[in-house]
């Protein structure tokens, strides 16, 4: 995230605050979106101790790890989430080929990664004054481009149809304008999504 450790553990429990108000609402997709926000949340809880270990020491190394494994929850913890609380017997046969399909792909990038090196390291961009993952140099474009399809195709499965496409659009609109802006930090400015979906989903 932008500025320092206590913006990133601010934003985490802004966003906390919103899952927990979601799910003991438990409107329409209310648990859904508190299950899949509260995941991505976790992302500024990392953050927050890269921010305070900015000399890439073991705390952050470990911050780092866990922000990976984090991102590669999100996308589950989406379609899982769906899979629990959405009612539409057809929907949830979709998100189960799509959470089967993305497990495939976990391993097929685990395959193709496990023989390179990986930099666990989050420090402040010379570019801008968001964090920079380097753990992410690994990865080439046309697998985080398939993160991102199955991070979002499960938002569309949502009943009603116009809270899956309204929460599809504002995650759309933050990717392009993260990739747009600040190529090289992208990960780390696309977390406020989280905040927007969730507090979308309140409003709507």
């Amino acid at each position: 995230m932008c500025w320092n450790k206590e913006v990133s553990m601010l934003t985490f429990i802004i966003a906390i605050t919103g899952c927990i108000y979601l799910y003991y609402r438990n409107n329409n997709n209310d648990r859904w979106v508190a299950l899949f926000g509260g995941t991505i949340a976790m992302i500024q809880l990392a953050e927050y101790f890269m921010w305070s270990n900015q000399s890439c020491n073991d705390i952050n190394k470990l911050a780092s790890m866990l922000a990976l494994l984090v991102l590669v929850l999100e996308p589950a913890m989406n379609m899982i989430g769906g899979m629990i609380f959405e009612k539409s017997y057809s929907d949830r046969k979709i998100l189960k080929v799509l959470l089967l399909s993305y497990i495939v792909y976990v391993i097929a990038i685990y395959l193709s990664i496990k023989e390179k090196q990986i930099k666990w390291c989050g420090h402040k961009s010379r570019e801008s004054c968001h964090l920079r993952w380097d753990f992410l140099d690994i990865f080439s474009s046309k697998w985080s481009i398939l993160w991102v399809i199955f991070l979002m195709l499960p938002i569309l499965t949502m009943n009603p149809k116009y809270q899956g496409i309204i929460l599809f659009a504002i995650g759309l609109m933050t990717f392009i304008l993260s990739k747009i802006h600040h190529t090289s930090v992208m990960g780390s400015m696309w977390c406020w999504y989280a905040i927007l979906v969730i507090y979308a989903k309140i409003i709507i």
